[in-house]
């Protein structure tokens, strides 16, 4: 059983917990979550199942120095509007309202949840009011010309629980470490004499037929200049 993961997905259900009082007043149950690192998205309401998945786009959003000020602060906003976003849909689901047909354009039943939970909302051509941000200018998304404002017209409560709102650190960075892909080893590598000529092989130093090949320009050895 992978620890980390279980850490992982508990610290995110406490923070479910915690948007679940300040924004919606109680009133969610709680989806089963589930982290599935095949899945690319960052989270994922699945109203059949009932169940919010994780995907590795939660894991892509984590930056590699956390512990900076700066970076927390974009974090939390990115996780409260990423995960805000899919609770409007959980609050949907309970109250029999279907706000997302299924090539995923959000329609106004959407588009109401998102608003009275403190969103600037903005709209895309193909998916609707899908569009949740903390702020104005982050809804216009680059283009957009018409940005519905929250209920709460100052998005007072989201910015505010975005900056007070708590999630362990080592276990991002334990999530991070686990879960991150690593590079692919290269199949062809690079190989580079004195006078910077150079080819590429598919064969590691470390082979019995290793390349053993001098440069007729420097009259030096080519050596492998990549990891393998």
């Amino acid at each position: 059983m992978n620890t980390k993961k279980i850490a992982l997905v508990q610290e995110l259900e406490a923070v479910f917990e915690n948007l679940n009082e300040v924004v919606f007043g109680k009133n969610l149950k709680m989806p089963t979550h589930i982290f599935q690192p095949k899945k690319k998205d960052v989270f994922r309401f699945v109203p059949e199942s009932f169940h919010m998945s994780i995907g590795t786009g939660f894991i892509k959003m984590i930056p590699e120095d956390i512990e900076n000020d700066d970076n927390m602060k974009r974090f939390k906003e990115n996780l409260v509007e990423e995960y805000v976003h899919e609770m409007c849909h959980v609050k949907n689901r309970l109250d029999k309202k279907e706000d997302c047909t299924s090539n995923q354009y959000h329609n106004k039943k959407f588009l109401e949840t998102a608003i009275n939970a403190g969103f600037y909302v903005g709209r895309r051509k193909n998916q609707g009011y899908s569009i949740t941000k903390l702020s104005v200018a982050s809804a216009h998304n680059g283009h957009q010309t018409c940005v519905y404002a929250p209920k709460d017209a100052d998005n007072k409560i989201l910015k505010e629980i975005a900056e007070e709102i708590f999630i362990d650190i080592q276990t991002l960075s334990s999530a991070v470490s686990k879960f991150t892909p690593q590079k692919k080893k290269k199949f062809f590598l690079k190989y580079e004499c004195e006078c910077g000529s150079s080819f590429r092989s598919g064969i590691r130093p470390t082979s019995p037929n290793a390349i053993d090949a001098i440069c007729n320009r420097c009259k030096s050895n080519f050596q492998c200049i990549e990891e393998y």
